[in-house]
């Protein structure tokens, strides 16, 4: 079958510190006392990606001014400035389509698995990483003023995978239906819970998560990003283990299955690829001081099996907000 979606560039957010990257809870000392702690995964959401990335281009493309008060716009209206931001770029692009989070490093790529990452070596071969992690203790600042907030503390975990990995970047491939060039100057910026330094670049890799999706053969499909479930649908998938998303029939594995797969039967190694359920939130809207709308989420690192293997509805995703990041397997 014909793809109409084409693959144009991914960019890239490069650590030049350990980072963090806020999953779950809320993370602000009104909602938990006189004390919060924030725990961090390796990858950031999609959203927070997205989000990302209409500040960076605004940056880099000289339109800041353009595109205020991004934190507080729907997702819908973010990829809407993304798309215009994208044109200021080189890149006009009618819709578009977002493929990740995922890394790539000097070892191969990586996709996140729960506390960590999964990295694919020679395409053949796969390691459980999981980053070096430190907690940062301090009192809390006023966003506003940044003076002390008194008797209010915080802990912050930062995670680190330079030790393993060597240098990586985080990365979000960008495709659309047609034929552009993306021309994004570097630039330094702050990313995650805590504003940490990053530099965004652009680059077509010859290697690409969306390149790996769209030479997918089997009907067996690992989650990199969480597939948003529709509410009503999920007690279905819970009890039955199975469940439609866009028209696409997806069911879960079992261990049997899983042991089959992948030809082990360490628990240590199954566990992290039976099909997980979690309730998440899209993001967290920092001017609102507000979690975005919450949805019950396939999460990363399950592994699926699809009745369908058309190469355009897999590079589009699975589920709500797929177009954003969300879904893809």
């Amino acid at each position: 079958m014909h793809v109409t979606l084409q693959y144009v560039a991914s960019v890239l957010f490069t650590p030049l510190e350990p980072i963090c990257f806020r999953w779950y809870g809320i993370y602000t000392w009104l909602a938990t006392g006189p004390s919060s702690q924030a725990v961090s995964e390796p990858l950031p959401l999609p959203s927070t990606l997205l989000g990302a990335l209409v500040y960076g281009l605004s940056i880099a493309s000289n339109r800041f001014s353009d595109i205020a008060k991004g934190s507080a716009k729907s997702i819908d209206n973010l990829l809407k400035d993304l798309i215009e931001l994208l044109k200021a770029c080189g890149c006009s692009c009618s819709d578009i389509v977002l493929r990740g989070p995922y890394i790539v490093s000097q070892r191969g790529l990586a996709l996140h698995i729960a506390g960590g990452c999964l990295l694919l070596i020679d395409g053949n071969n796969i390691e459980v990483v999981s980053p070096r992690r430190t907690v940062n203790r301090g009192t809390a600042l006023r966003r506003d003023t940044k003076s002390v907030v008194q008797h209010m503390l915080y802990s912050i975990e930062y995670v680190d995978l330079i030790q393993i990995l060597g240098e990586y970047s985080i990365a979000v491939d960008i495709l659309c239906k047609e034929s552009c060039k993306l021309v994004v100057k570097p630039i330094v910026m702050r990313l995650g819970s805590d504003g940490r330094a990053v530099k965004m670049s652009v680059d077509v890799l010859e290697n690409s998560l969306a390149k790996n999706i769209s030479k997918a053969s089997s009907n067996l499909f690992y989650v990199a990003s969480p597939v948003l479930v529709e509410p009503l649908h999920i007690e279905t998938f819970i009890n039955e283990g199975k469940i439609a998303i866009d028209n696409i029939q997806i069911s879960s594995l079992s261990r049997n299955e899983l042991e089959h797969i992948l030809n082990v039967k360490r628990d240590t190694l199954i566990k992290h690829f039976r099909t997980k359920i979690q309730i998440l939130a899209t993001g967290y809207d920092i001017l609102r001081n507000s979690l975005r709308e919450m949805y019950p989420s396939i999460m990363p690192g399950s592994i699926i099996r699809i009745n369908s293997i058309d190469k355009e509805k897999l590079l589009k995703g699975l589920g709500k907000y797929s177009h954003a990041g969300w879904g893809t397997i």
